[in-house]
């Protein structure tokens, strides 16, 4: 299968050309035959004008007269063919430019130029009308691309929102099964230690960041307390147990509003710009108060060695932890405060039974006294 010579102004013209020049041939041909034909005329002409004389008539004269007459009949054909030449070039010209002007508008459409196009003219020839034609085809192209492009933006619009559908179906599968692993956390174990191990390894899954720590709220002291902390760089300069000033930390904010408080950058928090979160490359945190029935109990804090890492942190799933850490700590309390109770009263009957027994060993003593 032969490939197909594509359209461009070079073939055109070459096409063209090689149709005019066959023209030209053929144009030569029939000029030549009719030069003959004047030829043969002129010889006959002269023969019969010296029909008289045709016995003295040499070779030189018959060839003399060859010449002469063929060289009157070269005038009239040189100038036919003059004409025809003329002619095949002003309407070849006139038919190779608006060609031209085709396969130029035809190249930049290939090239995703949909807005050329062949500039028409008044006439109704057959130029005219493949001109309208292609214009035709270049419109329904143009047409036919934008409708595609803006069934594709549709598919774009489609996918991205079902992606997002997606992304938000996973988050909230995964805070369902965070929740539903710290609830089960709670319901096995009264300890807060195992508790806040639970919690910190669940909103890992959630949220990034270097720093955890659980602190408690002693009111008497007026300070803080670490309960739990998880660093990921760990100096030994933070370890539970240790007590914190209230006073100028963000924490007392917290204490105040009840609310979480969000720092996106710490150097803009004079109260953290020289503290120990700063110095060990902290720059942004997120606290979240603890609080059961007004009842501030501690709080639950975060950091991250990035600024603005908690700007679109799920704050409604912390606070639900957070709400579960209140209902940990004051179960914790309340159950140290029953096994104090419980530690109390057996130390009571253990007194009280020590005492009654003391008591029924000098009242058996006496008894043995008064019988002897």
């Amino acid at each position: 299968m032969n490939p197909i010579t594509p359209l461009t102004s070079g073939n055109l013209r070459r096409r063209l050309l090689a149709f005019n020049g066959a023209v030209l041939v053929i144009t030569a041909l029939v000029l030549a035959v009719v030069f003959l034909v004047q030829v043969r005329v002129s010889i006959d002409r002269e023969f019969q004008s010296h029909a008289e004389e045709a016995a003295t008539l040499t070779e030189g004269h018959l060839v003399q007269a060859v010449v002469e007459a063929f060289l009157l009949s070269l005038l009239p054909g040189a100038l036919i063919l003059a004409v025809a030449l003329l002619v095949l070039a002003h309407y070849g010209t006139r038919e190779v430019r608006p060609l031209e002007g085709m396969a130029e508008v035809a190249r930049r459409v290939a090239a995703g130029d949909l807005a050329a196009r062949v500039e028409l003219g008044d006439g109704n020839d057959e130029m005219s009308r493949l001109a309208r034609a292609f214009n035709e085809m270049t419109w329904s192209l143009a047409d036919s691309q934008e409708e595609l492009a803006r069934r594709n933006r549709e598919l774009e619009t489609v996918a991205e929102e079902k992606e997002r559908l997606y992304r938000n179906a996973q988050v909230r599968a995964t805070r369902l099964e965070v929740m539903n692993e710290l609830a089960k956390a709670i319901s096995a174990t009264l300890d807060p230690d195992e508790i806040y191990a639970a919690v910190h390894k669940q909103l890992s899954r959630l949220l990034q960041f270097e720093y955890f720590t659980v602190q408690r709220y002693l009111p008497e002291e007026k300070s803080l307390r670490r309960d739990f902390v998880w660093i990921d760089r760990p100096d030994g300069s933070v370890e539970p147990g240790q007590e914190i000033p209230l006073e100028e930390s963000p924490i007392q904010r917290v204490l105040q509003t009840r609310m979480p408080l969000s720092i996106p950058d710490f150097d803009k928090d004079s109260s953290l710009n020289d503290g120990w979160l700063r110095r060990n490359g902290f720059l942004s945190g997120f606290i979240v108060p603890i609080v059961a029935r007004d009842e501030f109990l501690g709080s639950l804090g975060l950091a991250c060695r990035r600024r603005n890492a908690f700007a679109r942190m799920e704050v409604a799933t912390v606070f639900a932890i957070a709400d579960s850490l209140a209902v940990v700590l004051k179960n914790a309390d309340l159950y140290r405060r029953l096994q104090a109770s419980y530690d109390e009263l057996r130390e009571t009957q253990e007194r009280l039974t020590r005492s009654e027994n003391v008591r029924r060993a000098e009242k058996l003593r006496s008894v043995g006294q008064m019988t002897s």
